[in-house]
């Protein structure tokens, strides 16, 4: 991914629980988005779930989010000039 000009839009929502009566995630606690290099991004928070990071240069770059203890898939980058 190209760095000039570059932003990630992000947004981690509550999902169904397919194991017991397929009611919606509510959770208890604001989402956690954790970054394996912040210094390659600049984080927006535009609301609870959602982030935009504006990437700032080169860099591998991993993010996951954790709900409630429960955590997400890892999205892993590799921005270049």
């Amino acid at each position: 991914m190209r760095c000039e000009s570059t932003t990630i839009s992000l947004e981690s929502t509550p999902s169904m629980h397919a194991h017991t009566s397929n009611e919606d995630t509510l959770g208890q606690k604001q989402i956690e988005f954790s970054y394996s290099d912040a210094s390659l991004v600049e984080v927006a928070i535009q609301s609870d779930w959602q982030r935009k990071l504006k990437v700032l240069k080169p860099g591998a770059f991993t993010v996951h989010a954790r709900y409630d203890g429960i955590g997400s898939n890892d999205l892993r980058f590799t921005f270049v000039e």
